[in-house]
């Protein structure tokens, strides 16, 4: 069977994702591999993430779903007053898992939805193409060849919302700056992420 990478943050996005890879009927005769990049920076936001994708993870497999699941860590705390772009760090770490691997994936995934598509345009344009360029110069290296989908494009986030079951709707993580307090990750409400759903309706 072929495999479908899906490239998984813990996400609102990314959890609707993996919700159609597992549930939809054109994807059954595919093998699900789950890959997580604890992205540490000075966000800090990869322990609250973490958090989020074991829970999702757990509540599928207590549901019957079958997955390969993979993470791996990538440190960035050392740079203080920057980091780099998200996309292009899950694009190399997914080129480096398709290219390096015996088995064959027909899809890597990534959870971009109807609202992200209507605000990719200027650096953040710039900065997919970029993305994808060098996910595709790796799998030229490797004479491998890959389909980029999509499961969440024709959704927005309220839609991803609406359609998960009760008990997945609030697993996700999408606050970029969390507080830690009592020991508990508490969302910040001013980054674009948090007004981004409070904007939606979430």
């Amino acid at each position: 069977m072929k495999k479908i990478l899906c490239m998984f943050s813990g996400g609102l996005d990314s959890i609707g994702m993996l919700y159609k890879l597992l549930t939809d009927d054109e994807y059954k005769n595919h093998i699900i591999h789950i890959h997580h990049i604890n992205m540490i920076n000075i966000e800090n936001r990869s322990d609250a993430e973490k958090i989020a994708v074991n829970n999702c993870c757990n509540w599928f497999r207590k549901n019957g779903k079958s997955f390969i699941y993979t993470e791996n860590t990538i440190d960035f705390s050392f740079m203080k007053n920057n980091f780099p772009f998200d996309v292009d760090v899950v694009y190399f770490v997914a080129g480096q898992i398709i290219s390096t691997s015996s088995d064959v994936y027909e899809y890597i995934t990534i959870g971009q939805t109807k609202t992200d598509l209507a605000h990719v345009h200027g650096d953040n344009g710039i900065n997919f193409s970029r993305s994808k360029k060098m996910l595709d110069i790796m799998l030229l290296y490797y004479d491998k060849e890959v389909t980029r989908v999509f499961p969440v494009i024709n959704y927005s986030k309220k839609e991803i919302y609406d359609f998960l079951p009760n008990e997945l709707k609030n697993m996700n993580w999408t606050c970029r700056c969390p507080q830690k307090i009592n020991g508990k990750f508490i969302k910040c409400g001013k980054c674009q992420s948090c007004k981004e759903l409070k904007n939606n309706g979430i």
